[in-house]
């Protein structure tokens, strides 16, 4: 009888538009974007580790637009978005995502930036790290 309901709440939730999230002391939509470090090898397959934590105080669920961008993606063979799937995040909740990725063939260093953005029609950034890979 709940599964069209919001999860992990199992019943309905609603935000506001983007415009509200400046004027409250904590945001609908808000979190923290951290990476393991991580030591290349020329040539071999890496996993990149991000973990986000939800700090707003709306749920990130499947579906309903939250996305990450990779810049730099294409150097380290990692993919340049990915939208947001799985499990919900409550607020509080971590959530741990691995990118599989390969080394460049020559040894050098890698800068990416990584941007995790809100379901908003406007998105605006919820969280942003730089990662540098280096060999």
């Amino acid at each position: 009888a709940t599964r069209n309901m919001t999860m992990p709440y199992k019943e309905w939730m609603a935000g506001y538009d983007g415009w509200l999230d400046p004027l409250l002391d904590r945001p609908q939509f808000a979190g923290t974007l951290d990476a393991e470090p991580v030591t290349l090898t020329p040539g071999q397959p890496f996993t990149l580790r991000l973990v986000l934590r939800n700090t707003g105080i709306c749920p990130w669920i499947a579906e309903a637009g939250q996305r990450l961008t990779i810049e730099g993606a294409s150097l380290a063979g990692l993919p340049e978005a990915w939208v947001y799937d799985g499990e919900p995040a409550a607020p509080g909740d971590t959530r741990t995502i691995e990118f599989e990725g390969c080394a460049p063939d020559t040894p050098g260093r890698s800068e990416l930036t990584i941007v995790f953005y809100n379901p908003y029609r406007a998105a605006g950034k919820i969280a942003e790290k730089k990662v540098v890979l280096s060999e």
